[in-house]
């Protein structure tokens, strides 16, 4: 009779194994003993081509999902895990790839509008509602795991097509989908333990909650639930230190992968090709910031938590962190920040504070300076525009506990549309996973515009001087000019051209916009995730100002950024933002069970377009 040492919870016991049945007998296990280690002392490898993790004298297997949420990851074969991401390589393409490269289209409508703008136009596809999807999982290829008498783990995989054979939208979408999931993983250095659970979710009151329920409700593996305690995924308005006390530190250090494996595209590469561009996925993929990371840790979803809120968020998102910070960081790389933001004086202790004494040498009789709370506000909340030092002096004296200001110089020559003011608003989103801060810029934004022509004389009227929409809809012609006073980067861009300007929006403005967040992302990379939490994000909404020389002005960074569908415009970009938020920040961690019967036609139903910029990656910019 040969032998096997099976070790369980701290005891050793010996397994007889006839020799003429070939059956092993084991004895018991009580259910609380969810591990099993084995040592195959006799048995031959199952894989004979090379020594791999699963092919080791040890290797675990679970029956059940481990209570753990990080579990090493050379415990699993890595071509395991590589199925669902490509690589492209550049093997010659087939002449059956020829053929079938027009066999799908999945290119995106095209738009009338010219090429340089082709990019940055609205398609205004609506987001998913209750999507559906289904794969059987193929079995994880184990030494004879019937000597165990246990389940098999199942690894979700995508399906291999024969390339000789047509493929229809539906099978490539899937493809593409888990492509995408792959892409993001592979970038953060995870593996996701395979899981057949709904996940849950808890969306607080407030700044359109019912939106972020909807794009979180047409996902059919999540559920909702009113505690949050139970919810895998909490989003609210304000930061809940509940949860974020429940995500555990990650202090490894993450590595590059500097040989990353080249896997089977399961589709011809020239439609794996076209697909991966119509769809955007170049935008992270081919990033000058996007890396291939070893697999450092493999996450369990089911015992994951995740927060749209990160720790530290107040080092760029209340004006006195966002100015702090920023100048520390341009002064390092040797820049000026008045070259990316207003003169800017940060005064803590009223009139006797040193800044603003320096701030009365800067100040000259017809000059105008707005000044705001240096602490968290939104809203336009606590904004004054004065030219008046006397007024200046008596609101700063206002002494409140814990409140400061900062006084920043007025941009006195806007760049205006129509005689009136604007700002821009854009949306950037932040991933921190174990460690690594990556910066994602969204490429749709909005002009959103003033009901007053404007005049810097008159200081007192906040319609002129604010664009805010919680300022402006309480205007009498909130709407009369501009739908909801939006625009799009197109009608902005159309406005030029009909006013006889050479400047092109997407040429020499939206460049300086996209550096400036990248740099304001980058002053907080060591920051705004101190507590080395393993998995959070947000969704930033950044407002910037343009003068009459086509300048881009940094003027703040908003957490918890407006979400009210104010207008037709908006009811297409908000809904497109966070749907690709999700697509980056959640689905990588909690992905779809892929044997679901749901799965095929949830993913045929998706819009898989992404408008997200890979901007930065604090691993690539060291």
């Amino acid at each position: 009779m040969d032998s096997l040492g099976l070790v369980t919870t701290g005891v050793k016991i010996n397994i007889e194994k006839n020799s003429n049945t070939d059956r092993t007998r084991l004895p018991k296990v009580n259910k609380k003993e969810s591990f099993l280690k084995l040592k195959p002392s006799s048995q031959k490898p199952h894989h004979s081509k090379r020594q791999t993790p699963l092919t080791n004298p040890e290797f675990i297997l679970f029956k059940e999902p481990p209570n753990t949420i990080i579990l090493p990851t050379n415990l699993f074969e890595d071509h395991l895990f590589t199925t669902n991401y490509i690589k492209i390589t550049n093997s010659r393409i087939t002449t059956t790839s020829r053929n079938l490269r027009n066999s799908v289209q999945l290119s995106p409508k095209q738009d009338p509008s010219p090429d340089f703008l082709h990019d940055f136009t609205i398609e205004g596809i609506q987001s998913p509602t209750h999507r559906k999807v289904l794969k059987k999982p193929e079995i994880l290829n184990l030494p004879k795991p019937e000597l165990l008498n246990i389940n098999k783990p199942r690894i979700p995989l995508v399906k291999k097509l024969n390339k000789s054979t047509p493929h229809n939208e539906s099978s490539v979408k899937e493809i593409m989908y888990w492509n995408w999931i792959g892409i993001i993983k592979a970038s953060n250095g995870f593996e996701i333990y395979p899981h057949h659970g709904q996940f849950k979710y808890y969306v607080g009151k407030g700044n359109n909650g019912s939106l972020v329920n909807h794009i979180l409700k047409s996902r059919f593996w999540w559920t909702r639930t009113d505690n949050v305690e139970d919810a895998n995924f909490v989003w609210t308005q304000l930061k809940n230190k509940q949860v974020l006390d429940l995500i555990p530190k990650f202090e490894s250090r993450l590595e590059k992968d500097l040989n990353p494996v080249v896997f089977d595209s399961k589709i011809p590469k020239a439609i794996l090709n076209e697909n991966q561009e119509n769809f955007g996925f170049k935008l992270i993929s081919e990033s000058y910031s996007y890396l291939n990371l070893t697999k450092g840790y493999f996450l369990v979803p089911e015992t994951l938590k995740s927060h749209n809120r990160l720790p530290n968020n107040s080092c760029i998102c209340n004006k006195k962190g966002m100015f702090k910070n920023l100048k520390a960081y341009y002064d390092t790389v040797g820049l000026n920040i008045f070259s990316k933001v207003p003169l800017t004086f940060h005064i803590e202790t009223g009139t006797s504070d040193l800044q603003f004494q320096t701030f009365t040498q800067q100040f000259t009789e017809g000059s105008t300076w707005i000044i705001k709370p240096g602490e968290a506000t939104n809203r336009g909340k606590g904004i004054k525009v004065s030219s008046s030092l006397d007024q200046i002096k008596e609101i700063i004296n206002k002494h409140q506990e814990n409140r400061t200001y900062i006084i920043q110089k007025y941009i006195q020559n806007p760049l205006l549309i129509n005689k009136r003011k604007f700002d821009i608003r854009c949306y950037a989103l932040i991933t921190s996973f174990a460690n690594q801060l990556q910066g994602y810029f969204f490429k749709d934004g909005y002009l959103r515009t003033s009901c007053k022509e404007f005049n810097i004389k008159n200081t007192n009227d906040k319609f002129i001087h604010l664009t805010n929409d919680a300022i402006q809809k309480n205007h009498e012609d909130y709407g009369k000019f501009e739908s909801g006073n939006k625009l799009s980067y197109y009608d902005f861009q159309k406005f030029l051209h009909s006013n006889g300007s050479n400047v092109d929006f997407f040429i020499d403005i939206f460049p300086q916009i996209v550096d400036i967040v990248k740099e304001s992302i980058a002053c907080a990379k060591d920051i705004i995730n101190e507590e080395c939490k393993m998995n959070a994000f947000e969704v930033l909404g950044y407002d910037f100002m343009v003068d009459s020389e086509y300048k881009v002005w940094l003027i703040e960074i908003n957490t918890n950024p407006c979400l009210e569908l104010s207008c037709s415009y908006l009811s297409k970009i908000i809904p497109d933002m966070l749907e690709n938020s999700f697509r980056i920040a959640l689905d990588p961690m909690f992905p779809p069970p892929e044997g679901h019967k749901k799965f095929k036609m949830w993913v045929k139903n998706s819009n898989l377009t992404n408008k997200y910029m890979l901007v930065y990656s604090s691993l690539s910019a060291n």
